[in-house]
C-alpha cells in the first residue's frame, strides 16, 4: 500500500514545478492554437467565412490553470486539454456540420475526439428550447510541427468549441 501512494504521489506535480512547466510550454500552446485555426479556416470556403464570429485564441493563464489543477478538478498536468482554446460562433446549426466536417477531414494533423466533460454535462442538462447547440473538441497534434518556429509536440492538446449564436 505505501508503494502505491508513494508512486501517486510523485505523479503529481507541486504548484511550483507545475508553473514552471506551464510558463516554459506557453508559447507551443499559442503556436498550435495559432495552427490549427490557420488550417481550419484554410479549408473553408471564403463565404462561409461571413456565417463565423472567430473568438481569439486563448492561452489559459497562469492563475486559472493552477486553479484548475489544484483547487477545482485536482488534475494533472497531462489531464488538462484546454491549456489552449478557441471558439467559433456561428448562425446556424449546419455551419456547426460544416466546421465539424473540417476537423473530421484533417486526421493526419491531429486526432479529434469530443469533449467527454461536455457530454457528461449534457446527459444531466439540456440545451434551451431556443435551438443553442455546441460542438467541443479537444485536437491532440498527430506529430510534431513547427509554427512560426516554434516546436509543438506530438499529443499537444486544443480545445476546439462550435457554437451556435443563439447561446
Amino acid at each position: 500500500m505505501g508503494n502505491w501512494l508513494a508512486k501517486k504521489q510523485a505523479d503529481k506535480m507541486n504548484e511550483r514545478e507545475f508553473s514552471d512547466k506551464y510558463i516554459k510550454e506557453k508559447p507551443m500552446f499559442k503556436a498550435w492554437g495559432e495552427f490549427v485555426l490557420s488550417e481550419i479556416l484554410k479549408k473553408l470556403p471564403d463565404s462561409f467565412h461571413k456565417y463565423i464570429k472567430i473568438e481569439q485564441i486563448r492561452v489559459k493563464d497562469l492563475d486559472s490553470i493552477l486553479n484548475k489543477a489544484f483547487v477545482i478538478k485536482n488534475r494533472k498536468y497531462d489531464e488538462i486539454t484546454d491549456k489552449v482554446g478557441m471558439r467559433f460562433v456561428v448562425l446556424l446549426v449546419d455551419h456547426i456540420s460544416d466546421i465539424k466536417k473540417v476537423i473530421d477531414d484533417e486526421l493526419d494533423l491531429w486526432s479529434a475526439s469530443e469533449d467527454r466533460e461536455l457530454e457528461d454535462w449534457r446527459r444531466t442538462n439540456t440545451p434551451d428550447s431556443f435551438g443553442y447547440q455546441s460542438v467541443h473538441y479537444i485536437l491532440y497534434a498527430k506529430k510534431d510541427v513547427e509554427h512560426d518556429g516554434v516546436l509543438i509536440r506530438t499529443g499537444t492538446p486544443c480545445e476546439v468549441q462550435i457554437r451556435t449564436l443563439l447561446q
